[in-house]
């Protein structure tokens, strides 16, 4: 017969109390916030617990040291060949006796028991009479005392009363605790457990870690726990202490290190020290994920204390981890604009838009780009970054007509690549606008002359140049002819050739102009008249002297 019903009007303990005076039988399974438990009771007593806080006996004694996995393994391949449980098998190895399993199987469910009736419970299913297998842990006899519900409800309400005491004491499971050298211990404590307690407490183990010795008796432990703090025979550990201590695990073991600064960090999120080194470790143990955490931590601290540059710092490394977190990109926009770099926050305001687009928040990273666009107006990669933020949200038509102002504008600055790319944009948008095609075969016309212009104005002035070089040339040239001609000229007149009659030197002098500058005007024309006008006198001299010779012949 099964019977099920909602614990939330129906308390557990009322239910438990219920089986118990009607002495039923059976299996109780039951939803809660830790996920499902089951326990199975025998004339209204608990006898066994499995599920949610509820692990195997066995595996938590070895974890507490109680014997060796070689052992546990050779028990369990034993007991696979005969009828006698793992924990029977132990007992016939000596490693326990019956009479110490016993009392561990039954403390051990009390202490679950006990943990799982001040848990929050939803809903229960009672089998009566039956017994599920493969639920429960097989490796254990029967407990010759099964747990009397009532019993257990009055412990499990003295330990919650306690519980309120003890977290004074040790607020968290997570904490750290060191034992103090020298302190004898309190009486009202019993000695064998806290000696064994103070053994684990070498503060590389949180309160948890520590308590994993004791999973029989882990309620009295942390009763002994919070009794060696109020006698300073052991200390909680801070932040600072942590940190320390990792930095001198850390070459032993790494791992262990990087556990102490994550419990230091549950304690303190916002320790400087601790992130610095998380950061590190991270890298170096290969937790990428955890130490961009770190360094996002440690930008957000620097920033909020001024120091900008060391925010920057933390800030990149941070961004080359995870490089697709928008509020990193936020984050750098904010250090850019506080530094006062304005190129810098403008790369960073549009890496902003980019990593919120490729999460798919388009409305918000239409909004950073125009608050961008309000503090750089005339950035045109601006414009058309909006243009797609709105073709993303939804409103294409506000971005085709928001492109066509912006390349209107280009135009009519002759800012034609520009206009091409706002157009083309609109194309891609709109494939079939045809306004825009036609502006693109406007443009591509336009620029396609006036390149051809702006090559023949090229070589238009390239021969303008070699003209002007050769005309430059040649009046150098004609200026060094006529000079030649000038100095030939004050020559003759100086050596008085020509009232001399001495013509064909004054000749020589003026064919040097000739000879040195043969092309010149001045050696066609000026030289030229003044040779021909010596050969005429040189000429007319010699006609003269014979004609007197002849005339004394006569006489």
């Amino acid at each position: 017969m099964t019977s099920q019903a909602d614990l939330s009007i129906l308390e557990l303990p009322d239910l438990l109390q219920n089986l118990e005076i009607h002495r039923r039988s059976g299996h109780l399974c039951i939803e809660g916030e830790l996920g499902t438990s089951h326990l199975q009771l025998e004339e209204g007593c608990i006898v066994a617990m499995a599920g949610a806080g509820s692990g195997l006996l066995l595996d938590a004694l070895e974890d507490a040291g109680w014997y060796d996995e070689a052992a546990l393994a050779g028990a369990r391949k034993k007991a696979k060949r005969g009828r006698k449980t793992v924990g029977e098998r132990l007992v016939d190895a000596g490693v326990l006796t019956s009479e110490s399993l016993d009392e561990l199987a039954g403390a051990y469910l009390l202490e679950c028991v006990c943990a799982l009736l001040v848990t929050k419970t939803t809903g229960f299913a009672f089998d009566e009479g039956v017994r599920p297998k493969d639920v429960f842990d097989e490796e254990l006899p029967e407990i010759s005392r099964p747990l009397s519900v009532s019993a257990t409800l009055l412990e499990s309400a003295r330990r919650q009363d306690h519980w309120q005491l003890i977290k004074q004491r040790v607020p968290s499971s997570s904490q750290h605790f060191a034992a103090s050298a020298g302190m004898d211990l309190p009486s009202q404590v019993d000695p064998e457990l806290a000696t064994a307690l103070l053994a684990r407490l070498d503060g590389t183990r949180s309160a948890a870690e520590a308590m994993a010795a004791f999973p029989h008796c882990r309620f009295q432990a942390y009763q002994v726990l919070a009794e060696l703090c109020s006698s300073h025979c052991a200390r909680p550990l801070g932040a600072d202490d942590l940190l320390q201590l990792a930095g001198e695990v850390e070459s032993q073991d790494p791992e262990r290190a990087w556990t102490l600064l994550d419990h230091g960090l549950s304690e303190i999120p916002r320790h400087p020290g601790l992130l610095e080194a998380r950061a590190r470790m991270g890298l170096e143990l290969g937790h990428e994920a955890e130490a961009g955490e770190a360094f996002k931590q440690l930008s957000n601290l620097r920033f909020e204390a001024g120091a900008l540059a060391e925010a920057r710092v933390a800030l990149v490394r941070a961004r080359e981890l995870d490089p697709s977190d928008a509020s990193l990109w936020e984050r750098g926009y904010d250090l850019a604009r506080e530094t006062g770099d304005v190129e810098l926050a403008l790369y960073e305001g549009v890496g902003w838009a980019d990593s919120l687009r490729a999460q798919g928040l388009h409305l918000r990273a239409k909004g950073v780009i125009e608050v961008l666009l309000r503090e750089f107006p005339e950035n045109w990669a601006l414009r058309l970054e909006l243009a797609r933020c709105l073709a993303n949200c939804g409103e294409v038509s506000v971005a085709v007509a928001a492109l066509e102002k912006a390349g209107k504008e280009s135009l009519a600055a002759a800012e034609d690549d520009r206009a091409r790319s706002a157009y083309a944009e609109i194309l891609e948008l709109d494939p079939k606008h045809q306004r825009a095609q036609e502006t693109l075969r406007d443009i591509d016309n336009r620029v396609f002359l006036e390149r051809r212009v702006r090559r023949k104005r090229l070589f238009q002035r390239s021969g303008l140049i070699v003209i002007a070089g050769l005309l430059g040339a040649g009046l150098l040239y004609e200026c060094m002819a006529r000079r030649a001609y000038l100095a030939a000229t004050a020559e003759v007149a100086n050596g008085e050739l020509i009232e001399w009659q001495f013509y064909s030197e004054a000749a020589q002098v003026y064919s040097t102009v000739s000879e040195r500058f043969p092309y010149s005007p001045t050696a066609v024309f000026d030289v030229a008249q003044q040779l021909e006008s010596l050969q005429e006198r040189g000429a007319s001299s010699a006609d003269s002297a014979e004609f007197g010779s002849g005339l004394r012949g006569d006489q």
